[in-house]
């Protein structure tokens, strides 16, 4: 083997591992917002559902006023 086609070999190599980087970082990217996606969600859940309860123990303070 040539030095030219040893330093082409290992640009090869450095370009498939920096490309292999990038793709596992897009995955790991994706993930991420999927896991954005989900906590925005269950906090919208929490929200209402913490309002829904402010409104039963407002409702059951007036019955029990009564």
């Amino acid at each position: 083997m040539d030095m030219y086609s040893l330093y082409h070999s290992n640009i090869e190599n450095q370009l498939a591992k920096e490309l292999g980087y990038i793709t596992k970082t897009r995955e790991v990217n994706q993930i991420n917002d999927d896991d954005k996606n989900y906590y925005k969600e269950c906090n919208y859940k929490l929200f209402f559902f913490i309002i829904q309860l402010q409104q039963k123990i407002k409702d059951l303070e007036k019955e029990n006023e009564s």
